[in-house]
């Protein structure tokens, strides 16, 4: 028995060194990265608009083109990203060449989002969904060697592709904040109230995870990165945490002040809050560096109070709100221009939306540019590194421009999308299009639908699935990947192909379940 207790210490102790001490790597190898996902979904559309498929094939080929890359592009295929990048592009681009132009028409995708029409944009949907997707990769991978030292969360300064995980968690949430909404429509005061409770009971299950994770961690002894949030504190009492303070700036700061007082017009309402998460960051950076607050997170002092335990999460929830707020201005900002060439569209010819569409970019890619020479001024001038475990200025402006540029990516990737299958469309004859409506009109009389909801306009149904569960996908695949570490010595695994195996297979799991879920018309 002793010699077993001394065999689980040694591995306990073994694998919590796997995981610490690590500095990441660069900013340029991490934005390959983060386009590893845009340009599978780039490739998946090209193939959609080129060729029909059953609706009996459609998940095995998603999982193939969306799934098996990201997976790759994070553990085997790590070292070989650009190539792999560029290999991506390349088919994609040499794929309709090969083509004739009458079978360019995937008439079962085309009906399946036939709402695409009304313009709406699904890059927000797809970059919610490829986070989620890449989280559920890491928190599994990153307990296998295949997984690269440097992709691990950094102990106190760097970047990581964990690192990004974890703040493009706070953006995408950001992004389609309840505050979004009330920029672009008036909310009746019971409406409100309704949305207060709703809101808290989304925090509910978040905090009861992060209790849970706590007893379980307790109970089976398992390995703790004490310096990552703190003795107690985990990535969901963050997320509980930011929802928390969220509703109570907007209940007590945002509507009584600066909506109510101030009577702040709605197209100005992004651009406040996105000044107001610039102000939070550079108040939180000051404290950090001119109060002392950055070398006792950074003491290795005996832990004695509550708050001397949980130092790093408790003191990075500023950071995270902050960034909170950039996205969530963001996100407002989106809205209201979806909203404005809708109308745009709608009274005015091709010239307003041309001119939409350029200014669109303006906005967009000055952003960019902005934010870049932020951080350079950060890091070089300054001489502030990024800083994940505190969640530091730099970090938050590197994470929001790093999570931004991937959504504009996504953006021009879908704008591609539409056009292509417009176009398509005017090439279809209208006999075909009859033929094609009766059959369609059959299968809903019989009932079918092949899982897919017509108001959705993604061409994605794996990302579809994927984004409509969201909290529900990320709660199933923590336990799946405790029971995988419980069942086996993850870190003594060497051989790629069993690594490999091991995560595509738990991966297959979690896509599986947000299928059916999916399939089924649940969500949770």
């Amino acid at each position: 028995m002793e010699c077993l207790q001394a065999d689980h210490a040694c591995f306990k102790a073994a694998k919590e060194a796997f995981v610490t001490g690590h500095t990441g790597t660069t900013m340029y190898e991490l934005s390959v990265q983060g386009f590893i996902f845009p340009a599978s979904l780039f490739l998946l559309f090209t193939i959609q608009s080129n060729y029909q498929f059953s609706s009996n094939f459609q998940f095995p080929f998603e999982f193939l083109v969306i799934v098996v890359p990201t997976v790759l592009a994070m553990t085997l295929l790590a070292d070989y990203t650009t190539s792999m990048l560029l290999t991506l592009i390349s088919i994609s681009i040499i794929i309709p060449w090969f083509t004739a132009t009458s079978s360019r028409i995937n008439n079962t995708n085309q009906e399946r989002n036939q709402n695409e029409s009304n313009g709406r944009s699904n890059s927000i949907t797809n970059f919610r969904a490829g986070v989620m997707l890449m989280t559920c990769t890491a928190i599994l991978a990153v307990d296998f060697p295949i997984f690269p030292r440097r992709f691990v969360k950094t102990e106190t300064y760097g970047t990581s592709l964990m690192d990004i995980g974890v703040g493009a968690f706070v953006v995408s949430g950001g992004l389609v904040s309840r505050m979004t909404k009330t920029m672009t429509s008036s909310i009746s005061s019971s409406s409100s109230s309704s949305s207060l409770r709703t809101e808290l009971l989304r925090i509910v299950p978040i905090f009861v995870l992060g209790m849970v994770r706590i007893l379980v961690v307790a109970g089976v002894d398992y390995q703790e990165h004490v310096s990552e949030y703190g003795v107690h504190w985990n990535f969901f009492f963050t997320l509980a945490c930011l929802g928390i303070i969220t509703i109570l700036f907007e209940r007590l700061i945002w509507k009584p002040i600066f909506i109510n007082v101030f009577k702040i017009a709605s197209s100005k309402q992004p651009f406040v809050l996105f000044a107001l998460g610039l102000v939070i960051l550079m108040l939180h950076q000051c404290n950090l560096t001119m109060n002392g607050i950055e070398e006792w997170i950074n003491s290795t002092d005996e832990r004695i109070t509550v708050i001397d335990a949980n130092k790093e999460g408790i003191t990075s929830c500023i950071g995270f709100f902050g960034l909170h707020l950039l996205a969530t201005g963001w996100g407002g900002y989106e809205r209201q221009r979806r909203n404005s060439t809708k109308k745009t569209n709608n009274k005015r010819s091709g010239h307003g939306s041309r001119s939409s569409e350029g200014k669109r970019r303006v906005v967009q890619y000055g952003m960019l540019l902005n934010g870049g020479f932020l951080i350079h001024w950060l890091t070089s001038i300054l001489n502030i590194q990024p800083s994940r475990k505190m969640a530091n200025m730099t970090y938050c402006i590197w994470v929001f421009i790093h999570n931004i540029f991937i959504l504009i990516v996504l953006e021009e990737i879908d704008i591609w999308r539409m056009k292509k299958k417009k176009k398509n469309q005017n090439g279809v004859k209208d006999e075909s299009k009859n033929d094609q409506n009766d059959k369609n009109d059959k299968n809903d009389k019989n009932g079918k639908d092949d899982g897919y909801n017509k108001k959705e306009v993604t061409a994605s149904i794996l990302v579809a699935a994927i984004n409509k569960n969201q909290l529900v996908i990320f709660m199933i695949a923590n336990p799946i990947t405790g029971i995988i570490n419980l069942s086996m010595r993850t870190i003594y695994i060497y051989d790629s192909l069993t690594s490999l195996t091991i995560i595509l297979g738990y991966m297959l799991v979690v896509s599986s379940i947000a299928w059916m879920l999916r399939g089924y018309r649940i969500k949770l």
